[in-house]
């Protein structure tokens, strides 16, 4: 989890109106609501100023409507987890609040000299955005801001300071938080093993359900395997994405065929198929999936709730076909 840093550059200069403010707080609430909707704490907000006088909207015979204001105004309205999301996280003023002499001390060291590689077209944006950037490259911390320009466009920013290379998260819209999700899962996919996965189910395959027995089943698979199975895992959870934001009841297609078992097989095996689902309820896992030739992922595709439970991870269970 990584705190957030307002970049003081987007609300410097308040919006003439109310309208387009709202529609670009809206845009970052929700992006951030999305970045950390696992976490059990949210992160803190780091500003430079208070939101609650920091000026957003000006108007020409009242006094400005602050950051805090305008976010308050989506409680009565459609967007009202807005207001309750922003209201929730804890904030820190100013955003080097709480930090200690060597995070001072790294974050006074760090000048911006020229982009890091990859990142040429962000360096308009970290010299715009001054030592909160700084800030986010020293700490690993996440800038986040109004997508008021061309300059907030992008999910990371990148920086050569010395001889090393700062690249950091930024997020002003929901489309940045996506991008950023999946190069969290990705990194985290990269290093995962049978012994580390069961803790981190839910944050490497957010779409998928495990149910209780799969623990058990993945200390005796064979971890020759383990990567093969990992990225078929990697596919359902794809799928159930697409799936979710469909309007079809049919599971989309992969690479790798889902399908049922004959009726034979079922009326001779299929109490083999029954394991404990992720609620503890014991199910039938009948629709499987091939990791290889002698291994299976069995699943069970629940259509109303357009979700997809693992049930079993192993050996080919029995059929009439292969009994053994």
């Amino acid at each position: 989890m990584s705190d957030y840093v307002l970049n003081s550059a987007t609300v410097a200069e308040p919006y003439a109106e109310a309208a387009t403010a709202r529609v670009h707080l809206a845009a970052l609430l929700r992006g951030l609501a999305q970045l950390d909707s696992n976490s059990d704490q949210l992160p803190s907000l780091r500003l430079n100023i208070d939101p609650w006088l920091q000026p957003l909207v000006q108007r020409d015979s009242a006094p400005p409507i602050t950051l805090g204001e305008l976010a308050h105004d989506f409680y009565g309205t459609a967007d009202h987890d807005l207001a309750e999301f922003f209201d929730s996280l804890s904030r820190s003023v100013p955003a080097d609040n709480a930090l200690d002499e060597a995070s001072v001390e790294a974050i006074l060291r760090l000048v911006p000299e020229h982009p890091a590689p990859g990142y040429e077209q962000t360096f308009a944006s970290i010299q715009a955005a001054g030592t909160d950037a700084v800030i986010c490259a020293a700490m690993s911390f996440t800038l986040v801001g109004l997508l008021r320009c061309d300059l907030w466009r992008f999910d990371a920013l990148g920086f050569v300071s010395g001889s090393e290379a700062y690249v950091f998260d930024h997020v002003a819209e929901p489309c940045h938080a996506e991008a950023i999700v999946g190069r969290r899962i990705a990194a985290l996919r990269s290093g995962l093993t049978a012994r580390s996965f069961w803790p981190l189910k839910e944050r490497v395959f957010p779409r998928l359900l495990f149910g209780l027995d799969v623990e058990g089943q993945l200390g005796k698979f064979s971890t020759t395997l383990v990567p093969l199975m990992f990225k078929r895992l990697a596919e359902l959870d794809a799928r159930t994405e697409i799936w979710r934001n469909s309007k079809s009841k049919h599971f989309p297609g992969g690479l790798t065929e889902i399908k049922g078992e004959t009726s034979r097989t079922m009326k001779r095996y299929g109490k083999d198929r029954n394991f404990r689902g992720s609620d503890g309820v014991t199910r039938t896992f009948e629709d499987h999936m091939w990791i290889d030739k002698s291994h299976r992922i069995h699943l069970f595709l629940d259509v109303d709730k357009r979700s997809v439970e693992i049930g079993y991870v192993g050996r080919h269970l029995p059929t009439m076909e292969y009994p053994t």
